[in-house]
């Protein structure tokens, strides 16, 4: 039978031997890989928010966090010290982050972090979806032209609405994004027509106007 005294002598006679710091790294840390920060986001009424781009640095190594679920984002993978993370979401403003995340011997310590986003504030213009001009073969603008546009969605009846001229151009809808066919007449002229698609900028506030230029050829 083994002697207890035997035993306990010499563990601490092999910490005596090694140091406390050396026996301290005996204990074996585990192949797992711990996301840094742990990063929930969500709106001022407390829905989350999805497909966000959000990334993370240290100065050095920038990385992009993972949306696992929805609204939840993993930032950095064994990333520790002082960080920024910066999140862009459409109709929000952009935001940046700083957090500090400290690491103990074998991995960092993971932030829970909830953030809500504040909306954009758009201003209050009225932009208009599509800007057209109207000339001959000769490069002579043509006053007296009808411009008119229909939106092309399964979920609209696609009804022509006349567009409104001033200057010598004509501006089609108000703040209206999607596809549309837009045509133009005249007098003694053979009509045009052209398909045009409209999208929001990245902030969500106004339509990005479009222009068409039609030529018409005389009949």
């Amino acid at each position: 039978m083994k002697n207890p005294a035997i035993t306990i002598l010499s563990i601490v006679t092999l910490a005596g031997l090694v140091g406390c710091d050396e026996a301290i790294r005996l204990i074996p840390c585990t192949d797992d890989i711990k996301t840094s920060v742990l990063l929930s986001l969500e709106d001022e009424l407390g829905a989350v928010i999805e497909g966000a781009a959000v990334s993370v640095t240290d100065g050095v190594i920038t990385e992009d966090c993972q949306e696992l679920s929805a609204g939840q984002y993993n930032c950095g993978e064994e990333l520790a010290g002082e960080l920024t993370i910066s999140m862009v979401a459409y109709g929000f403003e952009p935001e940046e982050l700083d957090v500090s995340v400290e690491e103990d011997e074998c991995h960092v310590i993971p932030q829970e972090i909830a953030h809500t986003m504040e909306y954009v504030s758009c201003t209050a213009d009225v932009v208009p979806s599509v800007m057209v001009s109207v000339s001959d073969e000769d490069g002579a603008a043509i006053a007296d032209a009808q411009v008119s546009y229909a939106p092309l969605s399964e979920d609209i009846e696609a009804e022509s609405i006349d567009c409104w001229g001033f200057d010598d151009a004509f501006y089609c809808g108000e703040e209206l994004p999607g596809v549309f066919n837009i045509t133009a007449e005249a007098a003694g002229f053979q009509a045009g027509n052209a398909e045009i698609t409209v999208e929001m900028d990245e902030l969500g506030c106004h339509v990005i106007t479009e222009s068409v230029d039609f030529i018409l050829a005389a009949e």
